[in-house]
Order: C-alpha cells, then structure tokens, then sequence
C-alpha cells in the first residue's frame, strides 16, 4: 500500500488532472463539480485514515483491470495513460442501456476503504 507521501502525491495528481483537463476544455462543465467533489473526497477519506488494507486495494485493482468498464486515457500534460472506472469523470447510471460507472481515477477510488464499485464487482 502507497506510504503516506504517495498517498499525497496521488490526491495531487487527481487535482492536477482536473486542472489540466478543464484547461484544456476536455472536462465538461457539468463535470468539473464533480471531479472537485471526488478529488476533496479523497483527501477527507484519506486525513480520517479510511484506507484499505493492502491486500484489498491490489485485489481491488486486479478486479478493475479485468473489467470491461475500464478505460485508460491520458490527460493533457500527464506522463501516460489512467485508468478510469468508464470515461474519466463522467458517471454513468445506466439509464442509456450502457454500464454503470463512477467516472473515478482507478488508483484513488480502490485505495478508499469506503468506497464500492458502482457493478458491485468489490
């Protein structure tokens, strides 16, 4: 499991993201509040220690890298490629037929002891 500076390091790079995508005009309006919400999310769950263990955060992701739903886009001005629970930062209800998703960063979401798949998967 990341130490805490790497967890640190992680919440900054979901507000670099969101910063760069919004710069880039690549984040929807509509999904700006939301990306806010989840990377300020993230650093609540992570100041009150709602951590997961190790061995549930890698077998939360070894889950997500065999979903269907994932997708790995990379953002303006990032290294490479994230991967997404569905298209960064835009949640899906499934109310269109397709997959529910979250739209969250796949390294911050599974690291979040309270959090849950939207598919129930974990």
């Amino acid at each position: 499991m990341p130490d805490r500076a790497e967890l640190m390091r992680l919440a900054r790079l979901g507000v670099s993201e969101i910063a760069a995508r919004a710069k880039a005009g690549t984040l929807p309006p509509g999904a700006r509040m939301l990306a806010l919400k989840g990377a300020g999310a993230f650093v609540s769950a992570i100041a009150s220690g709602d951590i997961a263990d190790d061995a549930t955060y890698e077998g939360r992701l070894g889950v997500c890298a065999r979903c269907p739903n994932r997708v790995d886009e990379t953002a303006p001005g990032a290294d490479g490629p994230s991967s997404w629970c569905g298209r960064a930062f835009q949640p899906n209800d499934g109310g269109d037929g397709g997959p529910v998703t979250c739209g969250c960063l796949l390294l911050v979401k599974c690291l979040v002891k309270s959090e849950a798949c939207p598919e129930h998967r974990w």
